[in-house]
């Protein structure tokens, strides 16, 4: 059945690993986590939707019930070892965010398994060419990451791709202005909450799921009944960005993550 749903929730992954191996990062969930959760969503009848859909969705258009994205980051070779054989097998959809620049590099997706990925009915968007905050870009510099990110992708897929994920998840008005003018629909961020059918496309918020984050977790992001230590930790995160800048900020941030 279709319908206006009132709210739609993104979640963001990034690597997956197949064993609870110690040293791999706030940010790699389990083999084991990443099959609960997408159980869950089954067993719940979430229905995935792509970005496309939701874009549309912002326009008037309906969505089944129990809508949900799906995104990845990064576009690590675990995206189609691990990930894509657990997203088929559930019937889930997903968006894979893929930097170029690094495409059939150690750890990250070959060109091959990029078109694989997006035959098999996975969607493709960018992540700006590198991994590099947009944010410290100049003009020049800012349009050449959004733009040969765009090209390059569009090359390998012989399609558009419309849809952007924010590097690292800082962004200014001026580096939304430069994703809207080199023709993007719509841009994910990395700020917390569910979209609205009113939601500005260009700041789609999303949950990233985190390898701490206990099933119960992330049923309550998913259930829209957030738990108050999970939005607690996210403002801490942003207190800490803003009181110590960017170098300082990724310089702790960075430790913090290799030893978890």
């Amino acid at each position: 059945m279709k319908r206006n749903a009132p709210s739609v929730p993104i979640l963001t992954y990034h690597g997956l690993v197949e064993e609870n191996s110690a040293g791999n990062g706030l940010y790699t969930l389990t083999q084991a986590q990443f099959e609960a959760q997408m159980a869950y969503l089954a067993r719940g009848n979430f229905h995935s939707i792509s970005l496309r859909e939701l874009v549309n969705w912002l326009t008037g258009k309906p969505l089944p019930e129990k809508p949900i994205v799906i995104t990845f980051d990064d576009g690590l070779s675990s995206d189609f070892s691990i990930a894509f054989p657990i997203l088929k097998r559930h019937g889930f959809t997903t968006t894979f965010f893929v930097n170029p620049g690094t495409l059939n590099t150690e750890d990250h997706l070959t060109t091959d398994e990029l078109r694989r990925l997006n035959g098999e009915g996975m969607e493709v968007g960018s992540h700006g060419f590198d991994h590099i905050f947009l944010t410290r870009l100049d003009d020049q510099k800012l349009h050449d990451q959004l733009t040969r990110s765009k090209k390059r992708l569009e090359e390998i897929l012989k399609k558009e791709v419309p849809f952007f994920s924010i590097p690292r998840g800082r962004y200014n008005h001026r580096v939304l202005e430069a994703v809207k003018g080199v023709g993007y629909r719509a841009a994910c961020t990395s700020d917390i909450g569910v979209n609205r059918q009113d939601a500005d496309p260009f700041r789609l918020k999303r949950w990233t799921i985190k390898r701490p984050y206990t099933l119960d977790d992330f049923i309550s992001i998913v259930e829209g009944r957030t738990k108050g230590h999970l939005v607690f930790e996210y403002l801490v995160k942003q207190s800490a960005y803003r009181l110590l800048g960017h170098t300082l900020y990724e310089r702790v941030r960075g430790k913090a993550v290799k030893e978890k």
